[in-house]
């Protein structure tokens, strides 16, 4: 997805990633600028990876979130072939550096195929390999794979290399929300999930404040699909508009139901 900045978002393995190039000579004033922006100081260490097939630095930072979850991060700092920098930046509550190298030198290649991104008004999704198709023409993207429809729901998705990395990334979403807000009911419920008989795991939370009445309804599924190892996070509010017959709302209903 690219925004009119000229930033690009991509999402895989749990990460977050931005590409982004700007019009500033790869050199001492022009990286002082681009670091700047992003927040690199002058005791961050600045390494070169031999890996990446074009000329650069890299930070690599970790930081405290909330609670005990901790987030870290990469900038790899990029001489594209017309002098200029280009950014790419990472951040997941783990690291796995191959997948960082290699993401890395198929955006420096401009490899990543066309039909992989998605339009930033949406009208339908990727999900998993399969093409879904949106009724509600309201629904944006939140966050890169983060798509919500208002009062219809809202989901976060992304594809992981292995199960287990599917499972930790969405009980690393559950610890987070459950460092902002209480939890007034937690169990596992059986679903048909993309098709796939499984358990997602129910949590419902209440918030006090401005939000006093409010409760969110979350389910927590990691699971293959169709030779894919998705974690997905679906939601809606106690208000949003739900189906009496599946008790979902319409976003939620496009990939899973209650067994």
């Amino acid at each position: 997805m690219q925004e009119p900045s000229g930033r690009i978002w991509y999402n895989i393995d749990g990460y977050i990633i931005t590409s982004q190039i700007f019009d500033l000579n790869f050199d001492e004033e022009g990286l002082k600028q681009v670091y700047e922006e992003h927040k690199v100081v002058a005791d961050d260490t600045k390494v070169k990876d031999d890996s990446i097939r074009a000329n650069n630095y890299v930070v690599r930072k970790t930081q405290k979130q909330t609670g005990k979850i901790v987030g870290k991060s990469s900038c790899y700092f990029i001489e594209t072939k017309d002098k200029k920098i280009m950014v790419v930046w990472f951040s997941s509550a783990s690291e796995d550096f191959e997948v960082q190298r290699e993401l890395t030198n198929l955006i420096i290649e401009d490899k990543i195929p066309q039909a992989n991104f998605a339009s930033a008004q949406p009208n339908s999704i990727n999900f998993g390999n399969r093409q879904i198709q949106l009724l509600d023409t309201t629904c944006h993207w939140e966050a890169i794979n983060s798509l919500q429809c208002p009062y219809n729901g809202q989901i976060n998705w992304s594809v992981y290399s292995t199960l287990e990395k599917a499972q930790e990334a969405v009980e690393m979403q559950m610890l987070m929300s459950k460092e902002s807000a209480k939890v007034l009911t937690e169990k596992f419920v059986d679903v048909e999930f993309e098709g796939v008989l499984t358990k997602a795991r129910r949590v419902v939370f209440i918030f006090k404040g401005l939000m006093e009445g409010k409760m969110l309804v979350i389910y927590y599924v990691a699971e293959k699909v169709r030779g894919n190892y998705i974690g997905c996070v679906m939601s809606h509010w106690n208000d949003d508009r739900i189906n009496p017959e599946t008790k979902l709302p319409p976003l939620l209903e496009k990939v899973m139901k209650f067994k």
